[in-house]
């Protein structure tokens, strides 16, 4: 039972830190984004320019809203996000250890897409 809590207590962490206003602002998000490339690439001459910033907060961005979209998790399995871009996350297996999710991919494409959230 105190595992159980634990888990809980992780993944609301986790959904605390996904809605945190620098990882949902764009701005506050391209700079963070900026300021890891900037210290990544101080050893190199030309550093990072712009569209190397954009391209790459457009990646983080997408990452995190999938996150988010996985995060809260009705009942039967089902997510409960009301404003998510991505197909809706479904339970697989849950346990004290990990939980497995997923979601059909692109209409065109018959992949099914995995997640696997360990504690």
């Amino acid at each position: 039972m105190e595992k159980t809590q634990k888990i809980t207590q992780y993944r609301e962490r986790l959904d605390k830190t996904l809605a945190s206003p620098n990882l949902t602002n764009k701005e506050a998000l391209k700079l963070l984004v900026k300021k890891q490339l900037i210290r990544s690439s101080e050893n190199e001459i030309g550093g990072c320019n712009e569209n190397v910033i954009e391209e790459k907060t457009a990646e983080v961005s997408n990452l995190l809203d999938m996150l988010r979209s996985a995060c809260i998790v009705d009942d039967k399995g089902l997510t409960t996000c009301e404003t998510t871009s991505h197909p809706e996350w479904k339970l697989k297996h849950d346990n004290e250890q990990f939980r497995v999710m997923y979601r059909e991919g692109i209409k065109a494409l018959p992949f099914i897409h995995y997640l696997l959230k360990a504690t």
